[in-house]
């Protein structure tokens, strides 16, 4: 399996102050528990300062170039021996903005590739294409020199040492992102042609990552490639949260997962599950605890009262964890303003996601139009979050049901979910089909309520649900059973 790497290039940017600053910063919001390798990549100067903030820390360090000879009279260049010395890890060759500005050449950079390996020094080695060549349908014999030459002579175990980076040079800088399908296109290529220099062992276990204008906003996308392996960021590398959440990033699906092997599917629902403590008495020892294990497990999710969102803010600070309240909870029979207002307050307080309830009363009485402002109250409060509606289905007729998920989605809901848990009685299968079905494909719906197991919460996906409230989270994803609890 490939290891993701997540490069932050900082180019000619930051005094020492600020390098040691950011390089901080980075180091406080990281997962503990991270999988991915982190590589930061200062200018020369800065190089020692990292250092020294990295050190005992998981993050490895990385030159932003290097010359081919160990030493001699080459004023203003750094040689590999230099960089090994200072505690580099790893050495960009090949950037486009040496090859476009500094005019170096296929030949100069496989010069360097080989230095750097002499002096064990890992390669990142950048290859891409122009608009003009793009344009010209030209990309794939762009890269397929660029391999060729640059790899010239390089022996086959050399390669495990050596990331190839796609950056496409008309998305560097300049706000355009290759869309994830033109990156996975180019990668694809760019292991076919590893395989056929090579063969097809190294072309499956090379690491190429993405390199051009990757932000927050696309990172989720983008490695949702099967082959791309990580990504070199510049200009968000500079902004400590931006950086971390590319670091932390969420791997999207398109569809919710199915089971696949039987002693890790369990596991496979993590990512689904809104890990929730609403009970009136927690703590904030336990408010703790649940952060804590959301980061262990990669929950969706915690799910908090809305005093608790502050700390639950804090402290899942870099991690790719979002921060979950209710509003009009557990009754939902507050007013559409004070519901709205509620909302607003838990976003300024760091809330990614609102789980609100429905007027019940309102819909039971046929007051449709009073349920519609409740939610739309809520939506324009929300604008941006994520907006869950939580129907309460125990109370409710198959009918009632039908219309509060038609009323969800026409005022633009992000969810309909079945239940508060506090309520006479929690999800069923059958109660998410019929949500699934009214609302479409392409809503979410959040079963809560009674999901103790393994095997009941895969019953709720299948039915239809792409996210899961339980307070039973950890007994589920290590395939468990826990006793029933109030949230």
């Amino acid at each position: 399996m490939r290891t993701p790497m997540i490069a932050g290039n900082w180019k000619m940017n930051l005094t020492r102050s600020q390098a040691r600053e950011l390089a901080l910063s980075i180091k406080k919001g990281l997962d503990p528990d991270i999988k991915n390798e982190v590589l930061l990549i200062p200018s020369f100067t800065n190089l020692e300062t990292v250092k020294n903030v990295i050190h005992n820390s998981k993050i490895l360090l990385g030159a932003q170039n290097v010359f081919w000879e160990e030493n001699g009279a080459f004023t203003g260049e750094i040689s590999p021996l230099q960089l090994k010395d200072i505690g580099c890890d790893y050495v960009i060759i090949g950037h486009s903005e040496r090859r476009k500005i500094l005019f170096e050449t296929d030949e100069m950079l496989n010069k360097k590739i080989k230095a750097a390996l002499r002096n064990d020094l890992k390669v990142i080695f950048c290859i891409g294409e122009t608009l003009e060549e793009r344009e010209n349908n030209q990309t794939y014999r762009v890269l397929q020199l660029q391999l060729q030459n640059g790899l010239k002579d390089i022996e086959k175990k050399e390669l495990n040492k050596i990331i190839i980076a796609y950056e496409p040079v008309w998305a560097i800088g300049t706000g355009k992102t290759a869309t994830g399908k033109q990156a996975e296109d180019a990668h694809i290529f760019i292991r076919k042609e590893i395989s056929r220099l090579y063969d097809s062992e190294i072309a499956n276990s090379i690491r190429i990552i993405y390199g051009g204008s990757v932000k927050a906003e696309n990172i989720d996308e983008l490695m949702a490639q099967e082959n791309i392996d990580g990504v070199l960021v510049g200009g968000e590398s500079l902004k400590s949260d931006k950086f971390l959440r590319i670091i932390h990033y969420n791997v999207l699906r398109e569809t919710p997962p199915s089971p696949s092997n039987p002693d890790t599917s369990c596991m496979e629902l993590a990512s689904m599950i809104d890990h929730t403590l609403l009970k009136p008495d927690a703590t904030h020892q336990e408010i703790e605890k649940l952060c804590h294990q959301a980061r262990q497990y990669h929950f969706a999710s915690v799910c908090v009262n809305p005093v608790y969102v502050s700390l639950a803010k804090r402290l899942l600070a870099g991690s790719n964890v979002k921060v979950c309240t209710v509003i009009g909870f557990p009754l939902g029979s507050t007013t559409p303003t004070v519901k709205a207002i509620e909302a607003r307050e838990a976003i300024e307080n760091g809330a990614d996601e609102i789980d609100m309830v429905i007027n019940i009363g309102a819909l039971k009485s046929g007051n449709d139009s009073l349920v519609l402002e409740d939610i739309k109250a809520v939506r324009e409060a929300t604008r941006g979050k994520v907006l869950k509606v939580i129907i309460e289905t125990a109370y409710l007729t198959r009918e009632e049901k039908i219309r509060a998920c038609k009323l969800a989605k026409e005022a633009q809901a992000d969810f309909v979910k079945t239940s508060t848990g506090f309520g006479p009685g929690g999800a069923t299968v059958e109660d998410v089909k019929l949500m699934r079905e009214v609302v479409g494909p392409n809503m979410g719906v959040k079963a809560s309520g009674g999901i103790r197991d393994c095997k009941t919460a895969w019953e709720m996906v299948k039915a239809g649900a792409t996210r899961l409230g339980t307070s039973a989270s950890i007994a589920i994803v290590e395939g468990k059973k826990s006793e029933p609890t109030k949230y």
